[in-house]
């Protein structure tokens, strides 16, 4: 798949014919975008302006990384990095590709906090968020909305928290067939 970008307005797609995106892109505050390489091995970083791009950290061989997230300045990403041992969220720098491990185990990183003091993170397996502050401190747990029946994460804006949510809407189809016979199916073979 390749990467592009659409007016809202209409018009013609910009397309980057020189990306290879598997599935996760992010859009930086700055005019920067994020996109996870097949393999989930690395993301890289495209000016679509000047069309350069490079990657989030030298080489592919450090382990998978996913739930990228940039800082509302767009200088840092919160990632979740798979190092083996070393497996927990990381801050890069989107300039200079210096990292520092934010926390510990399998945490998905959902969003930063509108200062930047903190990261919003879910536990693999959990349902209560955590704001996480990026100095080294404890973090706290993030009383979730009364919404009964949907999936929430949390989203810091300027005028404060806002959860983002999905409802979950199950459909079914039901089907009745009269008179099947199997041996008259098509494709049946003898």
């Amino acid at each position: 798949s390749k990467l592009a970008t659409i007016p809202a307005v209409g018009g013609r797609p910009d397309i980057f014919r020189e990306t290879e995106v598997s599935t996760r892109i992010a859009w930086a505050p700055a005019p920067r975008i994020a996109y996870e390489v097949p393999g989930n091995r690395n993301f890289r970083v495209l000016d679509p302006a000047t069309r350069l791009e490079k990657p989030l950290v030298p080489g592919d061989e450090y382990g998978w990384m996913f739930n990228l997230v940039f800082s509302p300045d767009g200088a840092r990403v919160a990632v979740l990095w798979n190092r083996g041992r070393e497996r927990g969220i990381w801050l890069m720098s989107v300039s200079d590709t210096s990292r520092v491990k934010l926390v510990d185990g399998s945490w998905l990183p959902t969003g930063w906090s509108a200062d930047g003091r903190s990261v919003y993170a879910l536990a693999t397996g959990d349902s209560v968020y955590w704001r996480i502050p990026v100095d080294g401190g404890k973090g706290v747990p993030v009383p979730p909305p009364e919404a009964r029946g949907m999936a929430c994460a949390p989203y810091e804006r300027p005028e404060g928290l806002v959860w983002l949510c999905t409802e979950r809407v199950v459909i079914s189809d039901v089907w009745v067939i009269e008179d099947f016979d199997p041996d008259d199916a098509p494709g049946r073979r003898e």
